[in-house]
């Protein structure tokens, strides 16, 4: 369905917008330490981020259907 597609780009680009928008907030690690033990902040704020993303997808592919299942019968 291209309905489907473009709710795949379209999540694909904003993915890729909002990685570069959090690589402005990168700081190179001290040392191996901080690369192996990240602090507490750290990991919940990755672990958001994915879920946040994950959500999105969800509700766009989710609406993607929606407005496409007029289209998805079989004839």
């Amino acid at each position: 369905s291209p309905m489907l597609a473009a709710a795949a780009m379209a999540m694909s680009s904003v993915s890729v917008v909002t990685n570069a928008l959090r690589l402005r907030g990168f700081k190179p690690p001290e040392n191996a330490d901080s690369i192996l033990h990240p602090s507490l902040r750290e990991r919940v704020s990755e672990y958001a981020y994915l879920v946040g993303i994950a959500l999105v997808a969800l509700v766009v592919g989710a609406a993607a259907l929606y407005f496409a299942r007029g289209s998805l019968s079989i004839n």
